[in-house]
């Protein structure tokens, strides 16, 4: 009997350890280098919920965009002489998970090459999508977040900040690489481009549920302001 007992609490242990380990709650910070350029973000992850903010001087006030899994719309958070204002932004998205996967061949090369990125091991793949675009991205399964929810994030950013294609962003969110791995280093194999995406900053922390709230904003739908 106790031997049974314990064989359950021993597979009840290992569930708990394995679902933990898969998620992430926390901040880490996301960097894309373009032919000189340096953009940067924070992103803060709690559960279903992430919110994005741009590292950006220049902008006239703080911004901060929340977002949330499973639904087609997020929201632009920002303050209008002294009011928080709580933008929502609509977007399409596909009508079935067939309409995201990609068609076209997809190639995943694995190496054995191997490097630290922080506290991280990662190990080098290079995937090419037979459309013109080859990357390399140095991976790892360890940090509870994947490039499926990163793209998906990124997705949504590009849907609603700059009428981006989500579909193309998101079309290899199936694979398994993606859905088991988040890459903390992105080079785009391609002559003549130098576009790199780096996540660091990764810090693993209970987050208060008044950063993804919006209690205290006053909440307006974008296309009631643009008069649709």
């Amino acid at each position: 009997m106790w031997k049974i007992v314990l064989q359950w609490f021993v597979v009840f242990m290992l569930y708990v350890i394995n679902v933990q380990a898969q998620s992430f709650e926390g901040t880490f910070e996301m960097r894309i280098m373009d032919d000189g350029s340096i953009s940067r973000m924070l992103f803060y992850v709690k559960g279903d919920k992430i919110v994005i903010e741009p590292i950006d001087e220049t902008l006239p006030r703080p911004v901060r965009i929340l977002m949330q899994k499973g639904v087609n719309y997020m929201y632009i958070l920002t303050e209008e002489q002294g009011t928080k204002v709580a933008i929502k932004n609509t977007f399409q998205l596909p009508p079935d998970i067939d309409s995201m996967v990609s068609k076209k061949a997809y190639n995943v090369i694995e190496t054995e090459e191997k490097k630290m990125i922080g506290a991280y091991e990662c190990r080098k793949v290079i995937v090419d999508n037979s459309d013109g675009q080859k990357l390399e991205m140095w991976v790892t399964s360890k940090m509870g977040f994947t490039l499926a929810q990163f793209f998906d994030c990124i997705g949504k950013f590009s849907a609603t900040i700059s009428n981006g294609d989500y579909r193309e962003v998101t079309k290899n969110n199936h694979q398994e690489l993606f859905q088991k791995n988040m890459a903390l280093e992105i080079n785009e194999l391609k002559e003549g481009s130098s576009t790199k995406i780096t996540i660091t900053n990764i810090i693993k922390k209970a987050l208060s549920e008044a950063d993804f709230d919006l209690t205290t904003y006053t909440v307006v739908d974008m296309e009631s302001m643009m008069g649709k």
